[in-house]
């Protein structure tokens, strides 16, 4: 009896010790297999992000890229376990935000982010933002760099 005590004791210790080998890699999954994928599957150039802190409750992220039209600060997102199955994130907050943006023949474009094209019907429908939901959006420090017709203009938000 004691023998087969102690075998549980033991796969039990076996499966918290996987379970954080796991937990302690996932942040380093995200950065170089998850989110890279994702931006390919949307078309979108490089994306570079600094995972500091995940966990059940939010996330930290630091000095995010998205090629070069893109850059952030610091992003951290509130949620709940049972919000993230259903797609929907209680809070973002994104600090230091900078859009390289141009407006030509009456289109925005962001460089190296694909845009739907809300008037062509050949558009293809794989090239939509995902389906989420976003109960708070804050952005603190943002700056839209935007070229119209070869002008710059910048605005801050």
């Amino acid at each position: 009896m004691r023998r087969a005590g102690a075998v549980a004791v033991a796969l039990v210790a076996l499966l918290v010790l996987l379970a954080l080998a796991a937990w302690l890699a996932l942040p380093a999954w995200i950065e170089t297999r998850l989110v890279p994928d994702l931006a390919r599957r949307f078309g979108m150039e490089s994306v570079a992000l600094d995972l500091r802190r995940i966990g059940v409750k939010g996330l930290d992220v630091a000095d995010i890229g998205i090629g070069t039209a893109i850059t952030a600060d610091h992003l951290t997102a509130d949620y709940r376990l049972g919000d993230l199955v259903r797609r929907r994130i209680a809070r973002i907050v994104i600090s230091g935000l900078t859009v390289h943006a141009a407006i030509n023949d009456g289109r925005l474009g962001i460089e190296g982010i694909p845009l739907p094209v809300f008037d062509d019907t050949k558009a293809d429908p794989g090239a939509s933002l995902p389906d989420a939901g976003i109960g708070r959006l804050e952005i603190h420090g943002g700056v839209l760099h935007l070229t119209w017709e070869k002008k710059p203009i910048k605005i801050p938000f």
